[in-house]
Parts: structure tokens; C-alpha cells; sequence
């Protein structure tokens, strides 16, 4: 069943952004958040540390500023995902990999398997989801 709770303006925001990007009902977007910070918190993980490592040092405020535009992430953001990133784009067009390369499931991974969507899955729901 279904509840209702309250949560920030800034929060409710940036999930509304992050919903419409990955193409996700906002009630979805707010459900992943949270199981991650479930898992996050299962592992014994803080927010602030979680924060931290992500924005390669920036303090939790300093990165949550400027996930919700109120700072500048390049100042902020993640510099070393920014290199690697540059760095396989430019491995790439050089030819010294292949952009299927990048790809988190190769080809031939998932041989032998079979996947079927649950009834209450949200890949089940054509249109909504992802």
C-alpha cells in the first residue's frame, strides 16, 4: 500500500529533474533513491562519506549545493570520472578501443540466460519506467 510522507522542496526537485532525465516516474526516481540510501546505510556507509567520495573530497554540502544547481559543479563535481571519461573518448576516435568496449554488459554475457518481467515490475508498464 501506498504512503504518503513530506519531504524537501530542493529534494522534490532535483527528484522531479532526475525522473524526467532517465525517463522514470518521479514515485519510482524517489523509490531507487531510497533503497540506495538503504543500502548505502546497510553497509554501514554515511551519507556524508558516500558525498564525500563522490565529489572526490568536496564536503556532503558542498556536493548536494551543487547537485541542486546552487553551486558549481565543475568546481565541485566528480574531476576524476570527468578525466576518465575524456580519456575513453579520446581512446576511442584514436581507434585504440571500441566504444562497444565501454559497455557495462558485453556481447555474449548474458548467453544462456532468460529474463521475465515480474507482473508488478515497472519494465512490465509500457511507458512508464525505463
Amino acid at each position: 500500500m501506498a504512503q504518503s510522507i513530506r519531504i524537501s522542496d530542493d529534494l522534490y526537485s532535483l527528484a522531479q529533474q532526475a525522473s524526467q532525465a532517465l525517463g522514470r516516474p518521479l514515485s519510482q526516481q524517489m523509490e531507487y533513491w531510497a533503497r540506495l540510501g538503504a543500502a548505502l546505510d546497510a553497509a554501514g556507509i554515511s551519507a556524508a562519506s558516500a558525498m564525500e567520495l563522490l565529489g572526490n573530497g568536496a564536503p556532503a554540502n558542498a556536493f548536494v549545493a551543487a547537485a541542486l544547481g546552487r553551486g558549481h559543479a565543475d568546481d565541485l563535481g566528480l574531476p576524476l570520472l570527468k578525466e576518465r571519461q575524456l580519456k575513453d573518448a579520446e581512446e576511442v576516435s584514436a581507434g585504440l578501443r571500441s566504444a562497444r568496449s565501454l559497455w557495462a554488459v558485453q556481447e555474449g554475457d548474458l548467453e544462456g540466460y532468460s529474463f521475465t518481467a515480474s507482473e508488478t515490475s515497472e519494465f512490465g508498464q509500457v511507458g512508464n519506467g525505463w
